[in-house]
């Protein structure tokens, strides 16, 4: 049986939405239309009135904003999930400092707020860095999770492989021996990092933080703001603009 210039016509016309709608299936399944509202990441190290950290006055005043606001404040580990939030926020340290407990723990109830700490491990314990019960008790509470900043505080990209597994590996048994649980997500020291820092890393954690070199597209090196006492000097316009938007 031939088939004639008209009915081929016919059946090139019905065959097209077939195909689009299989193109369009693939694309789907492919994650091509998939993309994550990532929230704002805001990042913190010491709680003191230098102008280069916060103090806990401006800390309170943020986080009194974000919880009056309708901000749902988020572990680093629950990035994932964000799309199921209007307003997802994470609030995150660097270094485990020991005012994080002193000027930051109460703030952090006193607000419900969810934060993550980033410890450098060698540094627990030493002087103005946080103990093993502070961390153990800040774990216990439920609204702060303590993961791996590095053992010795070191930038990966100017690590070889081997001593980068060895700075992963060290902190992530430090701090499992004072949690009890395996650390999901990890931050870049400096935000310093590299291809293969980046590849190394992924085999160990879900996320992973850099700082302004990062992306929100990019889970293994996340963007995420300092936000810091000289952007807060003379109001909150920065902060309020930066928490209501995504990269």
């Amino acid at each position: 049986m031939t088939i004639n210039k008209k009915m081929m016509k016919r059946l090139t016309i019905a065959l097209v939405p077939i195909l689009i709608l299989m193109l369009l299936g693939f694309l789907y399944l492919t994650g091509a239309f998939y993309k994550t509202k990532i929230p704002a990441a805001l990042m913190y190290h010491s709680i003191s009135d230098r102008s280069a950290q916060v103090s806990a006055k401006n800390f309170e005043k943020q986080m009194k904003y974000l919880s009056e606001n309708g901000y749902t404040f988020l572990f680093s580990e629950e990035i994932r999930d964000c799309d199921k939030y209007e307003k997802p926020i994470i609030i995150t340290f660097d270094d485990g400092y020991r005012d994080n407990y002193d000027a930051g723990f109460d703030i952090l109830k006193k607000y419900n707020a969810k934060a993550t700490i980033y410890m450098i491990t060698d540094y627990i314990g030493k002087d103005g860095f946080l103990t093993e019960e502070q961390i153990k008790e800040m774990e216990e509470s439920g609204l702060v999770r303590v993961d791996p900043h590095t053992h010795n505080d070191t930038d990966l990209s100017q690590l070889t492989s081997e001593h980068i597994h060895f700075q992963i590996e060290k902190s992530n048994a430090v701090l499992k021996e004072i949690t009890g649980r395996e650390p999901k997500t990890f931050a870049y020291p400096y935000g310093g990092f590299d291809e293969e820092s980046k590849e190394i890393a992924a085999e160990y954690y879900e996320v992973a933080f850099a700082v302004e070199n990062g992306s929100q597209k990019d889970l293994s090196a996340v963007y995420r703001k300092s936000i810091t006492n000289r952007c807060m000097l003379f109001n909150m316009r920065a902060f309020k603009k930066y928490t209501k938007t995504t990269r």
